[in-house]
């Protein structure tokens, strides 16, 4: 009863291992090729297509993760599937590491790895290595290449390469960035030492920081750029001239911005003309001058006058005498001698008035004498009536106390009538008198 149950079971599974590889019909999974893909008993002239094996191709290939195997011997793979390699006819599965896998292997490894499987670590701090031996091609940041060997760059050094140090951090210089630079240097040349640039505070000169000074408000790497207000020179050392307005100077030579009023110049050292208040600093012409002055020469208005203008001068007088003044003024000033001109037409007007005083008195003089020798002429004929009158009062007299009866025929009586006449003279003069 045994034996029979053993057949039956081994039967049984020759069927089922039978039916299992058997995948592909007659002719179904023989390859394309030159010949006809299979013959009238079945056999594929050409081969199998990949995964199938035997003479008529009709069974899978045995080896797992086999792509391709051998035409009679369906567990010797030739070929593996993607993401495993071919080992002994075997096919395993590539390792996480390997960055390129084929059927005969690892083409490539990622980083840190080595070998066919990419299984193997590369040495301490070696970031890629040879894939074949494991040397070190390149070194983790912060390292450099010697010896075959990855060596720690100095902590001072900035960039690390491949054969060492290439660059250092501010302040550091040489091979591995292990000097310091000069006091106040801020960089250095790493090959020697040479100051690059300065600290704050410090400028460059010949390769040497020097200070720029506790006086200077802005200093870089080529000196001191702006100084305190008061002082001035490469350093600030220097202070401004007492006449510059608010202490303020060029840096470089000095010169006065601007004067305090009164004064002009590169460093003010020219005072003002006189009555004025301000002048230009570069052409001493008057800005503005004092009360009762104007124009650029400060010209006085005048005494008389009521409103003086800065620019234009006395714009209100008192009479046509000090417009007059006025206009004068204007001209001496237009002709940039003002007050000798003044001096001048002063010294003209007086002779004229004198020459004109003078003049007017002798005709005066003249006049008077003329009056003076016709009152003398009047006189003389006043008097001269005067002294008829009296004549012939007495005449008048006489004939008054005389009798007429008495009289003698002889008696001349043309005196009388005379009398009369003088006496009508002396009336006549003395209404001419009282007249004039």
């Amino acid at each position: 009863m045994m034996p029979c149950k053993m057949f039956t079971f081994t039967v049984l599974f020759i069927l089922v291992r039978v039916v299992c590889t058997q995948e592909c019909s007659t002719c179904q999974c023989c390859a394309d090729g030159y010949h006809p893909k299979c013959s009238s008993r079945g056999y594929c002239n050409n081969g199998c297509i990949d995964g199938y094996y035997g003479a008529k191709c009709n069974y899978k290939c045995t080896s797992h993760n086999c792509l391709r195997c051998h035409r009679r011997h369906g567990n010797i793979c030739l070929k593996c599937t993607f993401g495993y390699y071919l080992n002994n006819y075997n096919c395993f599965d590539c390792r996480p590491q390997c960055q390129s896998c084929s059927s005969y292997g690892c083409n490539s490894c990622y980083d840190g790895y080595w070998g066919n499987p990419c299984d193997t670590k590369c040495a301490q701090n070696c970031v890629s290595c040879s894939k074949s031996d494991g040397k070190c091609l390149f070194c983790a940041s912060g390292y450099f290449f010697h010896d075959g060997k990855c060596i720690t760059c100095d902590i001072h050094c900035a960039v690390c390469g491949t054969r060492g140090c290439t660059s250092c951090h501010d302040g550091y210089w040489g091979s591995s960035c292990d000097k310091n630079c000069a006091q106040n240097c801020a960089s250095c040349s790493k090959s020697d030492g040479y100051c690059l640039s300065c600290r704050s505070g410090h400028y460059l000169n010949n390769t040497f920081c020097y200070a720029c000074g506790i006086h200077c408000s802005s200093c870089e790497s080529t000196g001191c750029q702006d100084c305190l207000n008061g002082r001035w020179g490469g350093t600030c050392e220097k202070c401004c001239l007492q006449r510059c307005s608010e202490s303020k100077c060029e840096q470089s030579n000095g010169y006065c911005l601007s004067c305090v009023p009164g004064y002009w110049g590169n460093k003010c050292e020219q005072s003002c003309r006189h009555h004025c208040l301000a002048c230009n600093k570069s052409s001493g012409e008057c800005i503005s001058c004092k009360h009762g002055y104007w124009r650029h020469l400060c010209t006085a208005c005048g005494s008389r006058c009521k409103v003086c203008n800065q620019i234009n001068g006395c714009s209100d007088v008192g009479n046509t005498s000090e417009k007059q003044t006025t206009l004068t003024a204007a001209l001496g000033g237009g002709l940039g001698g003002g007050f000798m001109a003044l001096i001048i037409l002063a010294i003209i007007a007086m002779l004229w008035f004198h020459n004109r005083r003078r003049s007017n008195t002798e005709h005066n003089d003249l006049r008077h004498n003329d009056s003076l020798h016709e009152a003398q002429g009047d006189y003389t004929t006043v008097d001269a009536n005067l002294r008829g009158v009296e004549l012939n009062d007495l005449r008048y007299e006489t004939l008054k106390g005389t009798d007429v009866h008495t009289m003698d025929q002889t008696t001349d009586y043309s005196n009388v009538s005379e009398k009369v006449n003088d006496n009508n003279t002396y009336q006549n003069v003395l209404g001419g008198s009282l007249s004039d």
